[in-house]
């Protein structure tokens, strides 16, 4: 990640960065003078500060954008409220975190604040009018090997190295710029679960960490919608091309997936009543074409291994590109997230890795036999871009189905499902980077039902939909 060059700061700014103890050199670019941050000392920096990056460009220098700082919202330039702030922490750092609770989050959301030790215990949100900071917790269980937190957060020493949760995917994630650590989770509108384990040890600079995390946590909240969906775009955005060039160096590296874009046929069958008829025609082979012989496969694979040099040669340079930002349309990326925000059911959309990950509203499936239209669940959908199949995880319930554990009808315990003639599309779509079709297929998936097979015939296993 370059450095950062943050023009126009005066004595004043250079002595709070002294004080917060951030080194930072003198700059001059062109006509503009300033100060140089280093990468893994931004986020202290802004802390300082109490600025955000509005806007980052690169300079002339390679490796140094330019940033444009904004202040805080104004309402954090206000005395602070003194709405009461309660809580069971009883490490010495107490008072700094509820100072930092009571200077940056009170005058913006202008209501009681709770902090909760959860000591690594999951809890759901608490929607009672306050808000409500758990810490060292998640919505979701414990879950093995967790991550391991980086030497450095928010540009301080971390010494607490304990695994921390991974994040639920409930939420919006509150990260660690330089290292893409998960700190914390906002879920709804009143509750923050902070992953790392504030507990340990008795981290000495564990108050300087949460009060970053406090204004960061008031920058998030402060956002207008608008505001808001531009943030997660840029975030995909940046996260998609990251995640690319790992995909493209994997696959320059072993030359066996099809490099994306070929447009080799697909031999699938979706249902008659799919809405997706219309955006998939060219994945389907003309009615009548029967399944290749083995000739014509090994055929098949000779003339690939012919392109073998070509294709590797061209995903490299395209792998050059991502890495050095060289004349690649990223834009791409925006507006794929564009479309599966526009996908029914869709809730949000996050890169997780390797893989786009799909968050939907509870999801129905109507039992033919009867007509009754049964609650599966909302769901978090998995959609790796290195041509995998999809994997499903029920947020809301788990049911005994076919076997028991089951996510949707005809997804198994372990979040895969039995797609029959239908499994070759999913890595179709993943290679051409067709995320909202896919998208709009894993749902469609869990909304229907075959009650003629062995597996579907349990729909009515999940629960009756309210008002269906």
């Amino acid at each position: 990640m370059s450095n950062v060059f943050l023009p126009g700061l005066n004595n004043e700014h250079r002595t709070r960065l002294a004080e917060a103890q951030v080194p930072c050199y003198d700059l001059t670019l062109g006509e503009d003078q300033g100060l140089m941050i280093e990468q893994q000392h931004l986020d202290a920096a802004l802390a300082a500060l109490g600025a955000y990056i509005e806007s980052q460009s690169p300079s002339v220098f390679e490796g140094i954008a330019t940033a444009v700082l904004k202040p805080k919202v104004a309402a954090l330039a206000v005395e602070p409220k003194y709405h009461k702030v309660t809580d069971d922490w009883k490490g010495g750092d107490n008072d700094e975190l509820v100072q930092s609770v009571r200077h940056f989050l009170v005058p913006l959301i202008d209501r009681e604040v709770q902090l909760h030790t959860r000591s690594g215990y999951p809890c759901e949100p608490v929607n009672d009018g306050k808000f409500h900071i758990h810490l060292y917790c998640s919505t979701l269980a414990w879950k093995e090997p967790g991550v391991v937190p980086p030497e450095t957060l928010f540009g301080y020493p971390n010494s607490n190295r304990t695994r921390t949760f991974l994040p639920s995917g409930r939420g919006i994630t509150i990260v660690d710029e330089a290292s893409e650590f998960a700190v914390a989770e906002l879920v709804g509108p009143n509750n923050l679960y902070v992953m790392w384990n504030l507990q340990h040890n008795y981290e000495p600079n564990r108050g300087r960490i949460f009060r970053v995390l406090m204004q960061k946590l008031a920058h998030v909240l402060g956002l207008s919608p608008e505001d808001h969906r531009r943030l997660m775009r840029q975030r995909f955005v940046e996260e998609c091309s990251k995640a690319m060039v790992r995909v493209v160096r994997d696959t320059a590296g072993d030359g066996e997936q099809g490099v994306p874009g070929q447009g080799d046929v697909v031999p699938s069958t979706l249902m008659p009543n799919s809405r997706f008829g219309a955006h998939v025609p060219a994945l389907i082979p003309a009615a009548g074409k029967t399944a290749v012989t083995v000739q014509e496969h090994k055929t098949r694979i000779a003339a690939l291994r012919k392109q073998l040099t070509t294709a590797i040669a061209a995903a490299r340079a395209k792998e050059r590109k991502l890495l050095t930002d060289e004349s690649v349309d990223l834009d791409e990326f925006g507006l794929e997230y564009e479309d599966l925000m526009k996908v029914k059911s869709v809730k949000d959309v996050k890169v997780e890795r390797d893989t786009i990950v799909i968050f939907t509203d509870v999801l129905n499936c109507r039992d033919e036999r009867s007509g009754v239209y049964h609650e599966i669940g909302a769901f978090k959908i998995e959609l790796p871009m290195n041509g995998n199949q999809p994997r499903w995880t029920n947020l809301t319930r788990r049911v005994t189905g076919m076997k028991e554990g089951m996510h949707a009808p005809h997804v198994w315990d372990n979040g895969h499902a039995c797609l029959g003639n239908t499994s070759d599309i999913f890595p179709k779509l993943f290679l051409q980077r067709q995320w909202s079709i896919a998208a709009q297929l894993a749902i469609e998936f869990v909304q229907s039902a075959n009650t003629a097979d062995a597996a579907g015939k349990h729909v009515n296993r999940w629960p009756r939909a309210v008002g269906r």
